[in-house]
C-alpha cells in the first residue's frame, strides 16, 4: 500500500462559476489518497451518468447514524474474588443477571465451570443475607439453559433479583466454590425497565483510515443525567485489536476522540466500547455501551476542481476534477437544488455519475436538464448538496460534503 500525499487539505478551486461552500462538521475530506492493487475485473466498465427528476415536495433530510442506548454492564472476575464476594450494582429493581465461566485468554466458555444460582448468596446494603438462590427468582442453570434455543455462550447461568429487594448495591458470594485464581467469570447486568442509560452515537456513518475519530454520547434519566466518575475506552479493529479513545463527560454529555490506525483492508466493522462508572442521587451506576460503524480506504477523493460546460451533444454539465490513487470504479452523487420565487433553494434533481478511473488526475460529469429546472420554476442561482465519491468495486465512501458548492449560473 502506498499513500500519495497530494495537499495538505482540499483545494477548493473552481471557476467563477463555483464557489465551496463552508465545510460542514460530518463531512468526509481526506488528506490524501492510497495506491492499492487494482480490482482485477470491475463490475462495469461503462461511464453511466444519471440526471433524475425529485418532487418538488421531497423530503432530503439527512439520516442519522444509529444511536446504542445501553440499561446494562458486564464485568470479569476470578473464582477467588467469586468467594470473596463481588459487587452487583443496580438502579432499578428486578435486575436479570447472566453468569458465565470463560478462559480469559482466549474468551472461550468453561462449560465444567458453570455456576449453579442455587449456590450463590446474595447480601444487600442493609446487611440481609439470601443464601442458596433465595434472594432470586427465575433461576435457569446452564443444564436448564443449555436446553433452550437461546443466544448465550455455552456454561450460562441466568437469574433475576427478587423486585421486592429495591434497587442498590449488592453482594454476590460462591457458596462452596473453590478460590481459584485462574478460573474466570463473565457477568451481565440487565436493567430492562431502568431509565438510567449510557447513549453512544458516532457522528458520520463511516470514518476513514488513518483519521480522526469523534462519536458522542449522554448519560440519561428521568431526571435529567448522571454524572461518570470515570470513564474506560476503547476502539476495536475487526480483527479484535484494540486501540486506546479518549472519553469526557460534562453536564451529561459524552465527547469520544480517537485516532483511526492506517489500515490494508475494510473487511467488517469496527466499534468502540465505553465502560461507564458513575453515580445519580448517592446510588452508585454502570453501564457498558458499544456502536459500530465502518471505515474505509481514501483510494481516491475530489480535488476541488469544477467546471460548468457543454458537452459533445451541447448539455450543460458539471465536470469534477477527481485525484485516483487506486484504479476502481468510481461514482460522484450529488442533489441539484434551484432557488424559487421566495428566493430558497429548493432540490429539483439526483445527480449521478460513474466511470472506470485510472490513476492519476481524471473526472467525473453530470449531464444537465435545465428543464427540469423550467418545470419546478426554479431558476439561478444553483447549488449541489450532499455530494459523494464512493468506491464501487468496495462500496466504501471516499468522500462526503454535505454542503457542496454554489452555481451562480448554467
Amino acid at each position: 500500500m502506498k499513500i500519495i500525499c497530494l495537499f495538505a487539505s482540499l483545494t477548493l478551486f473552481a471557476g467563477e462559476q463555483v464557489t465551496w461552500m463552508p465545510a460542514h462538521a460530518t463531512d468526509m475530506v481526506p488528506d490524501d489518497v492510497i495506491a492499492m492493487p487494482a480490482q482485477q475485473n470491475p463490475l462495469n466498465a461503462e461511464t453511466q451518468p444519471v440526471s433524475m427528476a425529485l418532487p418538488t415536495t421531497a423530503s432530503l433530510e439527512a439520516p442519522a447514524p444509529f444511536i446504542a442506548r445501553s440499561r446494562e454492564y458486564h464485568t470479569s472476575f476470578s473464582a477467588a474474588d467469586l468467594v470473596g464476594g463481588v459487587t452487583l450494582v443496580t438502579t432499578d429493581p428486578g435486575a436479570l443477571v447472566r453468569i458465565h465461566a470463560v478462559n480469559r485468554d482466549i474468551d472461550a466458555v468453561n462449560q465444567n465451570a458453570a455456576i449453579d444460582p442455587s449456590r450463590l448468596v446474595l447480601v444487600t446494603e442493609r446487611d440481609q443475607v439470601f443464601e442458596r438462590g433465595s434472594g432470586f427468582e427465575l433461576l435457569v442453570t446452564a443444564e436448564q439453559l443449555a436446553q433452550t434455543d437461546n443466544p448465550f455462550p455455552e456454561g450460562t447461568s441466568v437469574f433475576r433479583l427478587k423486585r421486592e429487594l429495591g434497587a442498590g448495591q449488592f453482594w454476590l458470594y460462591a457458596d462452596g466454590l473453590e478460590r481459584n485464581e485462574s478460573e474466570w467469570y463473565m457477568m451481565h447486568v440487565l436493567e430492562k425497565e431502568s431509565a438510567t442509560i449510557a447513549s453512544l452515537q458516532a457522528t458520520q456513518f463511516e470514518y476513514l483510515a488513518g483519521g480522526k475519530l469523534t462519536l458522542i454520547g449522554a448519560l440519561e434519566t428521568e431526571r435529567g443525567f448522571w454524572s461518570a466518575s470515570q470513564i474506560q475506552g476503547q476502539l476495536i479493529a475487526p480483527t479484535g485489536e484494540t486501540f486506546p479513545v479518549s472519553a469526557f463527560a460534562r453536564g451529561g454529555q459524552l465527547t469520544i476522540s480517537g485516532q483511526i490506525p492506517q489500515i490494508t483492508t475494510t473487511q467488517g466493522l469496527w466499534e468502540v466500547e465505553l465502560d461507564i462508572t458513575g453515580s445519580l442521587g448517592g446510588m452508585a451506576v454502570r453501564r457498558n455501551v458499544r456502536t459500530a460503524f465502518g471505515v474505509g480506504i481514501a483510494t481516491a477523493r475530489l480535488n476541488g476542481q469544477v467546471s460548468v460546460n457543454n458537452g459533445d451533444d451541447k448539455t450543460p454539465r458539471i465536470v469534477l476534477g477527481v485525484q485516483v490513487g487506486t484504479p476502481a470504479r468510481y461514482e460522484a452523487r450529488g442533489v441539484l437544488y434551484g432557488t424559487n420565487e421566495h428566493g430558497e433553494l429548493q432540490a429539483f434533481s439526483v445527480l449521478d455519475s460513474a466511470a472506470v478511473l485510472q490513476a492519476g488526475t481524471s473526472n467525473l460529469a453530470w449531464p444537465i436538464d435545465l428543464n427540469m429546472a423550467a418545470e419546478a420554476k426554479l431558476e439561478a442561482p444553483f447549488a449541489v448538496r450532499d455530494v459523494m465519491l464512493i468506491n464501487q468495486d468496495n462500496m466504501q465512501v471516499m468522500q462526503r460534503m454535505a454542503m457542496g458548492f454554489a452555481i451562480s449560473r448554467l
